[in-house]
């Protein structure tokens, strides 16, 4: 009998694991990841502002310098005043980095946090696709998003873009099991990280207030 590509595609899918494809999956995030991060540092083609080895993005500075000045002073304010229209995510992740190391060494444990999240992005994406292709399909789906690196660059930048891309994709990957299955998957699996991200919003919210009141 004369092999086709179904037979090859199947016994390739009986290899390739769920384990053995989340490890390729994370060493292809970590390669990419580590590549750029090494490159920007030998020829600096972002701007050079950085903390050792962590880079300032174009607005990065209004996202971490209030939850640094929250810590610091008790203050969700930027250095010349108070902010309410900057992302408040970061201080769940990046504010208790701050608080425990420091801003030099808290900066850069950050940009390696953000690589989770990433790889975390990349195996949801697998699963996701996994719903609706083969397992084969869905590893390729993912190794290119994997591969790509503009995302994955904002990392270690500072930048809201990986936080997010995970957050959004979680939800809707938790949204999707819980309407295929109501069974098996709570509702409140896809509506955590919302309103984890919304009760520290509402910390640096009266953080402001305070700010104000003293005023």
């Amino acid at each position: 009998m004369i092999p086709t590509i179904n037979t090859y595609l199947k016994r390739d899918e009986h290899y390739l694991s769920y384990k053995r494809i989340f490890i390729i999956l994370s060493l292809v995030n970590s390669a990419v990841f580590f590549t750029f991060w090494f490159l920007e540092l030998q020829f600096g083609f972002r701007p050079e502002e950085r903390v050792g080895w962590f880079f300032y993005g174009n607005d990065a500075h209004s996202y971490l310098d209030p939850i640094e000045n929250l810590i610091s002073n008790g203050t969700y304010a930027m250095n010349s005043g108070p902010t309410a229209f900057r992302m408040p995510g970061f201080l769940p992740f990046y504010g208790p980095l701050y608080f425990l190391f420091g801003k030099s060494l808290g900066l850069n444990l950050f940009a390696l946090l953000n690589l989770v999240f990433h790889i975390g992005t990349t195996a949801i994406v697998f699963r996701l696709s996994h719903r609706f292709v083969s397992k084969i399909m869905a590893f390729a789906l993912a190794f290119g998003f994997a591969l790509y690196p503009r995302l994955t660059m904002y990392g270690y930048m500072g930048m809201s873009e990986v936080l997010a891309t995970f957050a959004m994709i979680f939800c809707v990957y938790q949204l999707l099991l819980w309407k295929s299955d109501k069974k098996r998957v709570e509702p409140y699996g896809y509506l955590f990280l919302p309103r984890f991200l919304c009760c520290s919003s509402l910390l640096e919210f009266f953080s402001s207030l305070h700010w104000v009141w003293d005023c």
